[in-house]
């Protein structure tokens, strides 16, 4: 049994090697490659100002022109912006769908490359650049845009700024929204990092399908792989502890040679984060569907904000009472919110419909009464079992140590933990009436198998640099196992070849 577990971590090593170099290494540079999506914050930065008299067309007269034949339908959300000097609605039907209508005559507007061209230009003007914006390509997906919260998006037109930094920008071809900004370096991180961490190379070699399959049971070869070293580890190592007697030189370990002496030695001080990592991210694809899904849909969402945007809301046109670069009327039942929103992220109520009686202009836009309603109508039949208000991050929902737009991960948040069947936990934003997270007993389960032992996302670290600290090293050790393994394994490759037998 000692001779076969030796043996089988003796190939697995071979085998895997390069596999667990290249994790930790990308790992590593993802950690501090930044984030290139555009958030919250930025794209305000970025927008124009909007006209202070009434936009030409509500959105619910934008609508109806761009489709007479679904007149009766009403949609989700509606966001009023600028886009290349003109007055846009953003239209979110119950559908999920993103659509952009003119609201000055109502026609449905895509993002040819010209139009992709004019977008750069303005978006490096916002920012004071200087920039000749050029276009590149039209892509449904390229290096940095596989994930799935870009969908709604696709395709997407990147385009050069050509400025010092090398910027690029993605821009959705069906909204005309940036939603990617990065530069010369970031890319050259994002082929280091991501690229490499999750096998996309894969994809391009015609093998995306397969993908998450062998990415998934590599690691969990991986995984078998540390366990049988730690094993063999401990069985060599003769510390001389109780009695114990050592190697008959009097080291601790059999190893005369430079590179199995630092493997033993990487293997013992660093196997266990090395185990923790491997078997975490064979969780990330969630093997034989162990946990539910983390995303709401769209017809839940409706459900949860109670339909469409009433006709008040839809047919409202009014001059604007505070500069502003964006408008967004946000529904719960019956109450209707026009958010206004200024380039530094500052958000005021413009217009409501359906307040509360007992409504005051200082308190948030949508009370804890209207967000349970809200929550119950997601779940009926449920009861609410507990309610908290949160001004700081609890063990779910939280600023992660990278850090995260204060719009996008807003406080305070109103915590509903219901008594359904997967016993969910529902994150309410009463200023938007945003449903932020949901958690079920399952995906509680994943943050801390996934989330706790991949991003070490624990209350302890979540403070810099003592995170930094953490992952430099456990990184850098996970890289010296690595590193170690391929020397180890290729020479003892070279010394079993079978030409040199023949010679």
């Amino acid at each position: 049994m000692k001779r076969t577990l030796f043996i089988l971590h003796r190939w697995l090593g071979i085998a895997l090697g390069l596999f667990m170099l290249i994790w930790f290494f990308s790992g590593l540079v993802m950690i501090y490659a930044g984030a290139s999506r555009v958030d919250s914050l930025t794209r305000l930065a970025h927008s124009q100002a909007l006209p202070e008299s009434a936009p030409p067309l509500s959105a619910g007269q934008a609508w109806r022109r761009a489709w007479p034949e679904r007149a009766d339908e009403a949609p989700a959300e509606a966001r009023l912006m600028m886009q290349a000097g003109e007055p846009m609605w953003l239209l979110i039907d119950l559908a999920g769908q993103r659509h952009m209508l003119s609201a000055v005559d109502g026609r449905r507007v895509s993002t040819d490359a010209a139009r992709a061209v004019r977008l750069a230009q303005d978006w490096a003007r916002a920012a004071g650049r200087a920039a000749t914006p050029s276009f590149i390509e039209t892509v449904r997906a390229d290096a940095g845009t596989r994930m799935m919260n870009f969908d709604p998006f696709r395709p997407l037109h990147r385009v050069a700024l050509n400025d010092a930094d090398g910027s690029q920008l993605h821009i959705s071809a069906k909204t005309g929204e940036v939603v990617r900004v990065t530069t010369t370096i970031s890319r050259t991180l994002t082929w280091l990092g991501s690229w490499l961490h999750f096998f996309r190379p894969l994809d391009d070699i015609g093998l995306g399908e397969q993908r998450k399959d062998i990415l998934t049971w590599s690691a969990f070869a991986a995984c078998f792989a540390v366990l049988t070293g730690l094993w063999v580890g401990w069985q060599r190592w003769r510390p001389g502890w109780f009695g114990q007697r050592r190697y008959g030189s009097g080291q601790v370990h059999p190893y005369r040679e430079r590179w199995p002496r630092w493997h033993f030695w990487l293997g013992l001080t660093g196997s266990g984060w090395a185990m923790l990592w491997i078997f975490s991210g064979f969780l990330a694809n969630n093997p034989w569907h162990l946990f539910s899904h983390a995303s709401v849909r769209p017809a839940e969402l409706a459900r949860y904000h109670g339909g469409g945007l009433p006709a008040a809301a839809l047919d409202w046109r009014a001059p604007l009472a505070t500069p502003s670069v964006e408008l967004h009327w946000r529904r719960l039942g019956e109450h209707s919110v026009l958010l206004a929103h200024q380039a530094d992220g500052r958000v005021s109520r413009l217009s409501e419909f359906g307040a509360p009686q007992a409504a005051s202009a200082d308190r948030p836009a949508f009370s804890a009464d209207e967000l349970t309603r809200a929550a119950l109508r997601l779940y009926p039949g449920a009861q609410v079992t507990q309610h908290n208000w949160l001004s700081e991050g609890d063990a779910y929902y939280y600023p992660r140590p990278r850090g995260d737009d204060a719009l996008d991960k807003p406080f305070p948040v109103l915590r509903l933990q219901l008594n359904d069947a997967s016993a969910s936990w529902l994150y309410l934003d009463p200023a938007t009436g945003q449903l932020l997270k949901r958690v079920d007993r399952s995906r509680r389960a994943y943050r801390w198998l996934f989330n706790a032992l991949h991003s070490w996302d624990v209350p302890v670290l979540r403070s810099r640099p003592l995170w930094d600290g953490w992952m430099i090293i456990a990184s850098v050790l996970g890289i010296g196992l690595g590193v170690t393994s391929l020397v180890v394994g290729g020479k003892r490759l070279a010394r079993s070849w079978p030409w040199r037998r023949i010679r």
